[in-house]
């Protein structure tokens, strides 16, 4: 029985947001009271508690519960409350719209399996050259314009929701989105420096010159000492170094972040690039950084051609 409940899966609120307007439309739930609850702060009883309660000042309601980080990777959740949710959902009201929303769901996880089976699941994560189209419809603009603004806000989808509202409300007489109307108004987003230096190492993996030189300048231009560019390509390395060693133990990703202590994402990232590489070779590269950190101190070499001659010599 699913015509009453939603699973909607998207790391986009203004998305999600459309979506869930449309289908309160399309569902005739437009006089429905609307409770909202995040699931960071909230607890998950707390929602099934309001939607088991009767709804006396209208007929119908909306519930919903964003964050449902319980169905990612890693997140958990009471099994007495997930219990009560699969009842809920075995015979659901239909007064009641309910929405369950989550960025992205972890498909090994039984329970999100069970709510796939009960719950109208939607993925919303379109082409971000078709959603800007979309959000822009009424108004020309050209694929250099279109290509300019997706570089500026780095696809994040909410950040294009709000630039492309504010492009119109500019743009309004002409209907035409130009490139110095971006420039003008949209503030570019920003690499941060982790992502840089990620970058680069992986450029540098990959023996792609050009893409690592790029990545450097960027660092450079942020007013990063070359000091601190060997120490994030050392981290970098060492971390290669020790995940394809765990590899070859056997753990997995998410054993290997939690033996590390970080991230599943950099490991994941890492994991991209360790089977190109032997340990002789990442632990040549360390040796390699070593040697221009001492030349670098000891005033044999410039500290930016030092770097720029370790990208061309690899």
């Amino acid at each position: 029985m699913k015509q009453n409940s939603y699973l909607l899966l998207s790391s986009s609120r203004a998305i999600l947001d459309q979506k869930i307007e449309s289908i309160i439309k399309e569902r005739d739930f437009l006089d429905a009271s609307v409770n909202t609850y995040d699931l960071e702060e909230d607890t998950l009883d707390m929602v099934l508690e309001d939607i088991d309660t009767i709804s006396f000042l209208t007929p119908k309601k909306v519930v919903i519960a964003r964050n449902a980080k319980f169905l990612e990777s890693g997140g958990k959740e009471d099994e007495k409350s997930l219990s009560h949710l699969l009842k809920y959902l075995d015979h659901q009201e239909e007064s009641v719209l309910f929405f369950l929303l989550v960025k992205k769901l972890d498909e090994r996880k039984k329970i999100g399996k069970e709510l796939k089976k009960k719950m109208n699941t939607i993925s919303l994560t379109p082409d971000a050259r078709s959603y800007i189209k979309s959000l822009l419809k009424g108004y020309e603009i050209d694929n250099y314009s279109l290509t300019l603004l997706l570089e500026y806000t780095k696809e994040d989808y909410d950040k294009l929701f709000m630039e492309s509202e504010k492009l119109k409300n500019y743009c309004y007489e002409t209907k035409k989105i130009t490139k110095d109307a971006i420039m003008e108004l949209v503030k570019r987003e920003e690499d941060d420096q982790d992502k840089l230096a990620f970058s680069l190492s992986r450029s540098i993996l990959e023996k792609n010159k050009k893409e690592a030189f790029k990545a450097y300048k960027r660092l450079e231009s942020y007013q990063v000492e070359p000091y601190s560019i060997l120490g994030l390509l050392e981290s970098q390395y060492r971390l290669l170094y020790q995940i394809k060693e765990l590899e070859k133990q056997g753990l997995r990703k998410d054993e290997i972040a939690k033996y590390l202590e970080i991230h599943p994402f950099r490991v994941q990232k890492t994991m991209e690039v360790t089977r190109f590489y032997s340990k002789k070779e990442i632990a040549s590269f360390l040796f390699s950084l070593a040697q221009v950190d001492y030349r670098i101190k000891s005033g044999k070499i410039d500290s930016n051609m030092a770097i720029e001659l370790l990208i061309l010599n690899q």
